[in-house]
Formats: C-alpha cells, sequence, structure tokens
C-alpha cells in the first residue's frame, strides 16, 4: 500500500470513527480517555520494548539521530501521552458549545460554535514529526468527534508506530 492510499484509508477509519464519537456523552468519551491512559501506563514495558525495535529499525534504515530521537519513547515521553490524555478528559466538552448567536434582518438565525477543527489539524502536523508531543490528534478527535489521523515516518508497522484514530 502506497502513501497515498494510506492515509486515504486513515482518512476513512477517522471519519467512521467520528461517527461513532458523536453518538457518545461527554461522560462516556471522558471515560474512554481516562482508560486510554491507564492502558498507556499498563502496557508502558511492552510498548518500549517494541518502541526499541522500531528504533533498531531507523538506525538500520539510516535514520537521523535527531528523527530517532523524536521515535525514542521514554517514561518521560510516556508520562506525557497520558498527563495529555488526562488533560484533555477534563476540558470542557466543545461538540455543541455555543458562543453566541444573532438573528440576519431576514430572519435566519446565526450561531456560532466552538471552533475545534482547527485543533486537530494543528496537533496533526505536529505530531507527524514529534509522536510523543501530547496530546495528540487520537486525544483531540476522541473529545471532539472530529476525524483525525497520523502517518508515521518511522520504518516498522510495529505497535508503537502512529497510525490511525481513534480505536473504542
Amino acid at each position: 500500500m502506497d502513501v497515498k492510499e494510506q492515509v486515504l484509508k486513515i482518512g476513512a477509519q477517522a471519519k467512521a470513527a467520528s461517527r461513532e464519537l458523536a453518538k457518545l456523552s461527554s461522560r462516556r468519551k471522558n471515560a474512554i480517555l481516562e482508560a486510554m491512559a491507564d492502558e498507556l501506563d499498563a502496557q508502558r514495558e511492552w510498548i518500549k520494548t517494541e518502541n526499541m525495535k522500531d528504533l533498531e529499525a531507523g538506525r538500520a534504515a539510516g535514520l537521523s539521530a535527531a528523527m530517532i530521537d523524536r521515535l525514542e519513547l521514554t517514561d518521560k515521553r510516556i508520562d506525557g501521552m497520558i498527563n495529555g490524555l488526562r488533560d484533555v478528559a477534563v476540558l470542557p466538552d466543545p461538540v455543541g458549545s455555543e458562543i453566541s448567536t444573532w438573528n440576519r434582518p431576514n430572519a435566519l438565525e446565526i450561531q456560532k460554535g466552538e471552533p475545534v477543527e482547527w485543533i486537530v489539524a494543528d496537533k496533526a502536523n505536529i505530531i507527524l514529526s514529534r509522536p510523543e508531543a501530547p496530546p495528540n490528534p487520537v486525544e483531540v478527535g476522541k473529545k471532539t468527534k472530529r476525524p483525525c489521523g497520523t502517518r508515521s515516518t518511522g520504518c516498522s508497522n510495529s505497535a508503537t508506530r502512529p497510525g490511525g484514530c481513534a480505536r473504542t
């Protein structure tokens, strides 16, 4: 599968996931984020072991030291991901929030809602080269019901490779 096909597949999966997330209450989304944080912590050693395999493959493929550093998942970086998930869980749910409402002269009512899509786009750009940067699009996508997805520049398909949207 080439890059274009991967991106299209991830996009389709993210869109499908967003439809399911739209049905969830804020309490349920927050519980999912907390469960993701707990699971990251519980799987920490396995994640680091798999990450070491990715790092070895990256070195063998000639990735730069800077890219290897960006791909390395240390305890500090895993803690950052866990804290990022928990930080997003305590944020107010922007879905359906209203900033202001006004009526046009033709009686059309205009409602301005919370702008959440830019958050996902901005964080998605960061995560492409910095998978350890919390909060990541998965976290924000869970909270906002917006599609999100990432594609790693890493070498392998192992568990530590960023590669999709929230899986509930």
